[in-house]
């Protein structure tokens, strides 16, 4: 019987096989799960939530909200060097893939999503180099396409 694990970050649920770690706070308004089975097997997948209250406050677009957490929460300031798509909580979304070096070489998948509730998310996939492709697109689909609305 294969094992169905089901997570809550703020206001999302998601369900998937494998075994994370956390959340861990990872700063303000966002929360860091992690996945590894060895050192050749990293994930870290964080999400970053702007809330109604942050959205007003901060004034910005959501691709100025995607650069904002792609500097402070992903290390890097670097433009996308390609994309995709997802179908995400029943919507397209264009997701940012780019090669980062700090800490370690690392790919980053990274996506912007809004809720029917208003909250805006940023959630990034940072896998190290090693990490086997067919291993990391498993882990990102079962993540990505359970995602959905907590019921309150």
């Amino acid at each position: 019987m294969e094992l169905i694990i089901t997570y809550t970050v703020f206001s999302l649920v998601f369900t998937t096989g494998k075994d994370l770690q956390g959340p861990q706070d990872a700063g303000l308004n966002a929360l860091t799960f992690m996945y590894g089975e060895s050192e050749k097997e990293v994930m870290s997948i964080t999400f970053v939530l702007f809330t109604k209250e942050d959205q007003e406050a901060m004034q910005m677009n959501d691709s100025e909200l995607t650069d904002y957490a792609k500097t402070t929460f992903f290390g890097t300031s670097k433009p996308a060097e390609t994309y995709t798509e997802r179908n995400i909580m029943g919507k397209t979304s264009k997701g940012e893939l780019l090669s980062v070096k700090i800490p370690v070489a690392s790919d980053l998948e990274i996506h912007f999503i809004t809720t029917e509730r208003g909250e805006k998310y940023c959630i990034g996939f940072k896998s190290v180099k090693e990490m086997p492709q067919e291993l990391r697109t498993s882990l990102v689909n079962e993540i990505l396409n359970s995602l959905k609305l907590a019921e309150n």
